[in-house]
């Protein structure tokens, strides 16, 4: 059995997520780090499902945001079968608002979303600068509530943290 799948061409052969599992998990990605047809670069930020790298596609050399989620996640079905849900239903979404999900999938022990990159300061790097100013707070507002009324409707709140 492989232990590698990426997207929808997993889903339609019927497996899950739960059907792979090898012993690499306990193991932290890093730069270098193969995943699929991408590579990690560097990381960019972190937080409570997952880090965050800068990576490159190997087969166009495009740069690439790689979302690896924590191992300790591994072991709960419902966590594997709401990441292969919320992954799924993010390639579907085509939106000015949100980053364009390229590819989702598990390897090495490591589930991963691939987002395309996009340059720019985070909204936490702004506030550790200080107050965000009135009309960018409210751009920014603007930005999220667009994002939110351009999803379809059935099964938009199932993202939980995209």
């Amino acid at each position: 059995v492989s232990a590698e799948f990426h997207g929808a061409a997993w889903l339609s052969r019927g497996q899950g997520l739960h059907d792979l599992m090898d012993s690499s998990e306990d193991q932290v990605p890093g730069p270098g780090t193969v995943l699929g047809s991408f590579t990690i670069d560097e990381e960019i930020g972190s937080g409570a499902m997952g880090s965050v790298f800068k990576g490159t596609d190997r087969r166009d050399g495009s740069r690439v945001a790689i979302k690896v989620m924590n191992t300790e996640l591994n072991a709960d079905p419902t966590f594997r079968q709401r990441f292969e849900r919320e992954a799924h239903l993010a390639t579907l979404l085509k939106s000015p608002y949100t980053v364009r999900v390229l590819d989702f999938g598990r390897s090495g022990g490591w589930y991963f979303l691939v987002m395309e990159f996009v340059e720019g300061e985070s909204v936490g790097a702004m506030l550790q600068k200080g107050p965000i100013p009135l009309l960018k707070a409210i751009e920014i507002a603007c930005d999220g509530l667009l994002d939110w009324f351009a999803r379809p409707r059935a099964g938009a709140e199932e993202f939980a943290d995209l």
